[in-house]
């Protein structure tokens, strides 16, 4: 005896694509690199939003001017894909001036920064403090010193991006003028 039958098996694998977090940089951070992953895919890429491809595997370098981006991470095994957007906000750089290089004697008062030290709403960070004299959080502190330093100035933004600069205050030496002679010649 002989018998057929036919037998339909519906075989269903479930396949997604992982494009992380969305991201906001600073644009002195980049370039920048992201990793997509996906479950049951094997083949990656990343597009923009018109479609054109910008990497043919699970990185993407984000290298942008400032301003807001989307990419779509595909994965793919072969027969269906996946698909996840991450956005990405680059985020301008503060610009930080220490002010120009500057020459004063010992313990005389001298003021450091530019006008203005930045360009935006910004917190400050002086270094070094080598005579605890400076206000270090001031945009433009003053303060004194006793022998020449180098300062840097770290400029965060409210988005915690951040910009350095650095002045050099040179000390000079006390000088002291005689005249050659004295009133009553005993050379003091």
């Amino acid at each position: 005896c002989e018998a057929s039958t036919d037998v339909t098996i519906n075989f269903t694998l479930e396949i997604s694509a992982d494009a992380g977090a969305d991201l906001s940089l600073c644009e002195d951070a980049l370039p920048f690199s992201v990793l997509g992953s996906g479950l049951n895919v094997d083949q990656f890429m990343w597009r923009d939003l018109d479609g054109n491809e910008l990497s043919d595997n699970e990185i993407l370098i984000i290298s942008e001017t400032p301003g807001l981006y989307s990419y779509v991470f595909v994965g793919s095994n072969g027969l269906c894909e996946a698909l996840d957007t991450l956005n990405v906000e680059v985020f301008v750089s503060p610009v930080a001036d220490a002010g120009p290089d500057q020459e004063v004697f010992a313990e005389e008062t001298f003021t450091l920064g530019g006008n203005p030290t930045s360009n935006v709403e910004s917190t400050y960070s002086w270094s070094p403090n080598p005579t605890s004299s400076l206000d270090t959080s001031s945009p433009n502190p003053s303060g004194y010193l006793f022998e020449s330093t180098e300062f840097v100035v770290v400029v965060t933004d409210q988005n915690g991006c951040s910009g350095a600069d650095t002045v050099f205050v040179n000390v000079l030496p006390d000088i002291n003028v005689t005249s050659g002679f004295t009133p009553n010649n005993d050379g003091i």
